[in-house]
């Protein structure tokens, strides 16, 4: 199941490209459109926000033991309680 979905469209064109993934998997990497004839950048915001996390310590703001905000669906709950578990562990 796709939880997310990340949409990508240049200007100049019709068709646009949609990158799904679910909270399961790593963001993907997409391009960054620009003006018409420009390289377009890899976006790899996955590595961003864990810089971001990293950085602004959220291990420390954020209350894991509280559930999340969607929740999750059963098989997602127990997948992230484990990784949580496991996490406590080392």
């Amino acid at each position: 199941m796709d939880h997310y979905r990340i949409l990508v469209k240049r200007g100049d064109r019709r068709r646009a490209h949609l990158y799904p993934f679910s909270v399961r998997q790593a963001i993907p990497v997409f391009p960054l459109p620009l003006q018409a004839g420009d390289r377009e950048p890899a976006v790899r915001l996955g590595d961003m926000l864990k810089q971001i996390y990293d950085e602004c310590r959220y291990n420390f703001r954020i209350d894991y033991g509280k559930p999340p905000i969607p929740a999750l669906n059963t098989d997602d709950a127990q997948w992230a309680a484990e990784i949580l578990r496991a996490a406590k562990a080392n």
